[in-house]
């Protein structure tokens, strides 16, 4: 009842209610389906990515159980599918972070949290607007093999939109790679007391 009636308050009360009778009732014919509640009303209660994911990690870790303790269950799927969101919402948060950083041009704090999501959380929705951000953030240190391995693989995954950014983001660079190049050999020439070509 109180979790039919949702709310942060009243998926608290559930919980308290699941946990209580698995107290009491731990080898219930019904005990896998109270466990998988159990997880359900933290899961509840998780926050917006952008805030605290503490109680993300706690519904994962309730959910899991689940799956160990009664891996026949017709709820052990359930609990997977809602860990993979529970997932998500954690690679979400880290991604959050790590455009707090791109955006900032604080560019390898940025890749190191792209590159957590992309080793913890390989099933990410959004791992192909990760691997955009990632070779833009890998171009802007001149680590241009490196950002190119993220665009052909975001080639093969995404044909769309996606990758046509990607390409054009590796093109942007080349030409400005070229004109530094020319401005870097137009100033040695200069001091060398000679004209840059073309002038």
């Amino acid at each position: 009842s109180y979790y039919l009636d949702g709310g942060i308050v009243n998926y608290g009360e559930a919980l308290n209610s699941y946990r209580n009778f698995l107290t009491y009732f731990p080898q219930h014919d019904r005990a896998d389906y109270v466990q998988y509640m159990i997880g359900m009303s933290m899961f509840k209660q998780v926050l917006a990515p952008d805030r605290d994911q503490s109680m993300t990690v706690k519904a994962i870790g309730e959910l899991r159980k689940v799956e160990t303790l009664y891996p026949h269950s017709r709820y052990a799927d359930m609990a997977r599918q809602t860990i993979e969101q529970c997932h998500n919402r954690l690679a979400e948060k880290e991604r959050i972070v790590g455009r707090f950083y791109q955006k900032r041009k604080s560019w390898p704090a940025a890749v190191d949290r792209y590159r957590t999501v992309l080793d913890r959380y390989p099933r990410y929705q959004k791992t192909n607007e990760l691997l955009l951000d990632l070779s833009a953030c890998l171009l802007h240190m001149n680590r241009r093999d490196e950002a190119q391995e993220y665009i052909d693989r975001l080639a093969r995954d995404d044909a769309g939109k996606l990758s046509r950014q990607a390409q054009k983001l590796l093109e942007d660079y080349e030409r400005r790679r070229e004109k530094e190049g020319e401005k870097f050999y137009g100033e040695l020439n200069k001091k060398d007391g000679q004209k840059a070509p073309g002038s």
